[in-house]
């Protein structure tokens, strides 16, 4: 059985504010989308219109991101319901325990600017500074629904023979940034002396931009098919 400590230095990699900073001091070439606001109490109303368009998170949670376009988006008493159970949650319900160790609070970020309806998302699965292989996911807002798959270091597509994972249906090779090995070599580094780390960035024009990391993908409860095997090997309790 695997357990992680609750401890501060675990509870800032998952604190979706606090770990910012952290990567700033230790990873100066990366990039972070900058808070623009931390709302007392998740008030919507503490935030200005001159803050839009932004990015809406909680510091503790999953699932927790809403895109603020215009000041309507903050005149509905629906969204302030959506951040006030957010706030609410009791973490450890899914499986994600070292989330409560962080103060919940509600944030606007600024939205980092892309040609598509959002940056494309790299999430590398890391074993202690090896980084095995990695999840892409693109057009999470576009009118066609978020596409997702997984792919090899090099680009090959890994076909799980699950629809939610065939990315456009029929896999492919995908175009690796130039970037690309800069970011394999980040999550590697960022990775280090922890048994399982899910490492988020986002590739644009010639930049990295940090996105998040937990220790729990899909708060443990996904199964990816074929590829079980293949991570629980690399995985050392």
């Amino acid at each position: 059985k695997y357990k992680l400590a609750v401890d501060q230095a675990h509870a800032l990699m998952v604190d979706k504010i606090g770990v910012k900073k952290l990567i700033t001091q230790k990873f100066p070439r990366i990039k972070v989308a900058r808070t623009k606001r931390i709302l007392r109490n998740g008030n919507l109303a503490e935030i200005p219109y001159t803050d839009l368009p932004a990015v809406l998170k909680v510091s503790n949670g999953t699932n927790s991101t809403l895109i603020l376009e215009h000041l309507w988006d903050l005149e509905t008493q629906q969204l302030q319901q959506v951040i006030d159970g957010w706030l609410a949650r009791n973490m450890t319900y899914y499986r994600e325990y070292l989330y409560q160790s962080v103060k919940p609070e509600a944030f606007i970020e600024e939205r980092i600017e892309s040609s598509l309806n959002a940056p494309n998302d790299y999430k590398f699965f890391c074993f202690d500074g090896h980084v095995e292989l990695f999840l892409f996911c693109t057009d999470r807002y576009g009118t066609a629904g978020l596409r997702k798959g997984f792919f090899e270091l090099d680009g090959s597509f890994i076909d799980l023979g699950i629809a939610e994972y065939s990315f456009n249906g029929n896999g492919g090779h995908l175009e690796l940034l130039n970037q690309f090995s800069d970011a394999v070599k980040f999550a590697s580094q960022l990775s280090r002396g922890h048994k399982f780390l899910r490492v988020d960035v986002y590739l644009e024009k010639e930049d990295i931009y940090f996105g998040e990391c937990t220790f729990f993908d899909a708060s443990g409860f996904k199964d990816y098919g074929s590829l079980n095997q293949r991570l629980g090997m690399r995985f050392a309790i």
